[in-house]
């Protein structure tokens, strides 16, 4: 079942799913979070991506709720913040970043239950984003992380919002077909960057 979004501060989106509340269930005593990381190929100015991350907040709405545990049933609210962001000294390692974000709970309150990270490094730089396991999982923080780069980078216009789907229904739809078998002794290369064309 999927609900329409609201935009309004404060108003409830939707209730969790039943996976979303096993998981907000866990992390109210085991607080967890895990991060993507975008090595890019040019230098993103500290500036510029707060614009490019409320724009992001607008096409993934789940990126801009706070989880509400006080009515009988969790639900999520939109929150008034943006998306924290923060700027690394130049040369840090993302590596080190990620390390320090995974012992930075996310509150369930007052959201998002998301934050950002630029990490300057020469030719480019680094954004990392950590998401609370509430929110999304590894598919949907990749497509988040994507279009950030796609909207940073490239200048692509995100499609409008539409409805918030469950976690699990994601999952259900994003499964593909069986995967082809792998070529060159079953090894498959991988890009480390993204990089626009033009």
């Amino acid at each position: 079942m999927r609900t329409e979004v609201t935009t309004s501060q404060g108003c409830v989106v939707r209730p969790l799913g039943a996976f979303e509340r096993t998981i907000d269930f866990y992390t109210h005593r085991n607080p967890i979070q895990f991060s993507l990381v975008a090595e890019l190929d040019r230098p993103v100015s500290a500036s510029g991506l707060p614009s490019a991350l409320a724009t992001l907040q607008d096409r993934h709405p789940l990126l801009g709720v706070a989880v509400d545990r006080t009515a009988p049933e969790a639900v999520y609210r939109v929150s008034e913040g943006t998306i924290p962001l923060e700027t690394a000294a130049d040369g840090t390692p993302w590596q080190a970043i990620v390390a320090v974000e995974q012992t930075r709970p996310i509150p369930p309150a007052p959201g998002p239950l998301v934050r950002a990270v630029l990490v300057p490094q020469e030719p480019g730089c680094a954004i990392v984003l950590t998401f609370a396991h509430q929110i999304t999982d590894g598919v949907g923080g990749l497509r988040a992380l994507l279009d950030l780069v796609a909207a940073t980078l490239c200048g692509e216009e995100l499609t409008p919002p539409g409805d918030v789907p469950h976690v699990q229904d994601v999952s259900t739809r994003t499964g593909g077909p069986p995967r082809p078998p792998r070529r060159n002794g079953g090894r498959r290369r991988r890009r480390g960057r993204h990089a626009c064309g033009g």
